[in-house]
């Protein structure tokens, strides 16, 4: 026992200096002054003759919200309420791609992180609300920020994701697109909830940060979770049968899947690489 002791004390130290320098990284890229003058700005950019896209959306500091537009012709309409600079571009016509995002600063962030984090996220009024087409499919790649975030991407045409967490609370809704796509996501600092609606086919894999993680999947659905080590307990529906056991002496690591699902024609695959904190699967 007394040789293990050093061991585990170097791997928490080594989660701890993650945790720092994530905040930092995320502190450091949204940049923004506490004096900066409040703007408000909509940006905005038409189908037009699009078959396809991709969107890159990097998100700030304070509440987003990101859903599918209705009975509209755009294929992005944004309204912020922001500080600093956006960056806004477009390109492309059959098969085009948006970029939105907050300018990076280019200078570094200098005020303690605890109290940088206070004051940002306190800033109540700035707002990211993000409507994205749902008549054509696209892919996304979304930088979190600092603040709360909810993505409600039903009934947007998702071929793929990739959502990259910042600090705060996530609430992530993947669609059903009557299509297998690839959903990824880097959780970040906070707590995460991912939901899957009825009838979706997708592989997940969710690396885990700092914070819980809650997957909420759709009753009767054909599920496989494989389950990394982290520092944190798993809690799965009582019916999900284990088919691998793992090796962690921390956390409970293995697999588990629904009966039928090698059967089942809509698989949901799930891969959790565990961090701080625990995963909770529910059904609804």
């Amino acid at each position: 026992m007394g040789e293990q002791k050093p061991k585990r004390e170097v791997e928490w130290s080594f989660s701890f200096e993650n945790i720092s320098e994530s905040i930092n990284q995320q502190l450091r890229k949204v940049g923004i002054a506490m004096d900066e003058e409040v703007k408000t700005g909509q940006f905005k950019t038409p189908l037009d003759d699009a078959a396809e896209a991709h969107i890159d959306l990097i998100l700030s500091v304070g509440t987003a919200k990101v859903n599918a537009l209705v009975d509209s012709e755009n294929l992005l309409d944004a309204d912020l309420t922001y500080t600093g600079e956006i960056e806004f571009e477009t390109a492309g016509t059959t098969q085009k791609r948006v970029k939105l995002g907050q300018k990076h600063a280019e200078h570094s962030i200098s005020w303690p992180i605890k109290d940088a984090i206070g004051k940002l996220v306190n800033r109540t009024e700035l707002r990211w609300n993000v409507g994205i087409s749902p008549k054509i499919p696209l892919s996304l790649d979304i930088d979190g920020g600092v603040g709360e975030s909810t993505l409600d991407l039903t009934g947007i045409q998702l071929k793929r994701i990739s959502l990259n967490n910042g600090v705060g609370e996530t609430r992530l809704t993947l669609p059903a697109t009557g299509e297998h796509y690839k959903a990824e996501v880097d959780v970040g600092v906070g707590s995460t909830r991912v939901t899957l609606l009825k009838d979706a086919t997708l592989d997940l894999k969710i690396k885990a940060g700092v914070g819980s993680v809650t997957i909420q999947l759709p009753t009767h659905a054909a599920v496989r979770i494989k389950v990394e080590s982290g520092i944190g307990g798993v809690s799965l529906p009582a019916h999900f049968k284990q088919t691998k056991s793992g090796n962690d002496f921390i956390s409970k690591s293995g697999t588990w899947e629904t009966e039928g699902y090698a059967l089942s024609s809509q698989q949901i695959n799930i891969r959790f690489d565990g961090g701080i904190g625990g995963l909770k699967v529910v059904e609804a």
